[in-house]
């Protein structure tokens, strides 16, 4: 299968946004999404992500593969590695689709701080008991598995592996209001008995910023391609044509920036983003939307492309960009 064959699967199915991920998963390993995780070809996998989120329903399915190949891939990963026999079943339960995985660390009211977490497990009687709740899990709708990050009585984090039919582990969807191909779960941990085989060896709070920062990669090359998709679409609407050239433009200098991070990522699965980061997003989507309100207002955009919205989120996270001198991008 084609990345285009996939894009007219997609175009195909009028099921309800949230059923879709499971029934594109098959057709997922056809266009070797989940291969980065056996090549490490990140720029194969960012191109693909970027052609995906171009499709309708597109953001979404992006969505849900970032998460598993940034997050979920790259903890099955390292703890293979460390030659874990179970993690290598996960990882390739994903590379083949036959189910996805979701990871639960945040939590409300915890402020990004993984320091503020509250889900643990204390020694009972002999027994390893686990309470506390995951307040945003993507895919965490239909995953078979979750990897929950909580910590022990002496205020140690430890990553531990739960089956969907765990006794006590209570699941509840919600949607957002955009992207909603990316199903989002709560779950509640209620005196969940865990044991020594479910305990993964990360320490998940040494690599957290690194994955964080991958997850914001590949959002980039899915916010690229929305940006552009939508500009070329209101083109005919443009008060001043110029302003549309420089805006895709400006969205194919950051491509090429961005590629260039993923290519050393390629060749470094343990490349240290922070030293590249802000990647500078915020200034490519304050650019568009000063080329878009010629004919929409910020409102109206909103109401629009109500995906949007998802890209919003990256704001704070852009706001200052330090490579955006090497973009050539004027207003820097």
């Amino acid at each position: 299968m084609t990345i285009d064959d996939f894009g007219d699967f997609l175009e195909s199915i009028d099921s309800k946004s949230e059923e879709i991920y499971p029934l594109v998963l098959e057709n997922l390993v056809k266009i070797n999404i989940f291969s980065v995780l056996q090549d490490n070809d990140y720029n194969s996998f960012h191109k693909k992500l970027y052609k995906i989120a171009s499709y309708r329903h597109g953001i979404g399915i992006a969505i849900s593969c970032m998460a598993q190949v940034n997050i979920v891939g790259r903890i099955l990963q390292i703890e293979e590695l460390h030659g874990n026999g179970r993690a290598k079943e996960l990882l390739n339960e994903i590379i083949t689709g036959k189910s996805s995985i979701s990871v639960g660390v945040s939590e409300r009211g915890w402020g990004g701080r993984i320091t503020k977490t509250k889900t643990a497990y204390k020694n009972i009687d002999g027994k390893l008991i686990l309470n506390g709740e995951k307040s945003f899990l993507t895919n965490g709708t239909h995953s078979s598995h979750y990897i929950i990050i909580c910590k022990d009585e002496n205020e140690n984090f430890h990553s531990v592996v739960l089956e969907k039919a765990r006794k006590g582990l209570k699941i509840n969807p919600f949607q957002l209001e955009y992207a909603r191909e990316a199903t989002h779960a709560i779950l509640t941990f209620e005196d969940i008995e865990i044991y020594k085989e479910d305990f993964l060896i990360l320490n998940y709070k040494e690599y957290s910023e690194n994955l964080q920062l991958s997850e914001l990669l590949s959002l980039c090359f899915i916010g690229c391609s929305y940006l552009s998709k939508i500009a070329q679409k209101d083109i005919y609407k443009a008060k001043k044509p110029i302003s549309k050239e420089k805006t895709l433009k400006d969205i194919d200098h950051f491509l090429t920036y961005i590629f260039y991070i993923s290519n050393l990522k390629t060749k470094d699965s343990n490349l240290v983003l922070k030293q590249y980061f802000p990647y500078g997003f915020t200034i490519i989507l304050d650019n568009w939307k000063g080329f878009m309100c010629q004919f929409h207002s910020e409102f109206e955009l909103k109401e629009v492309y109500p995906d949007l919205s998802l890209f919003d989120l990256l704001k704070d996270e852009f706001r200052f960009s330090r490579n955006m001198n090497i973009l050539g991008i004027d207003n820097f």
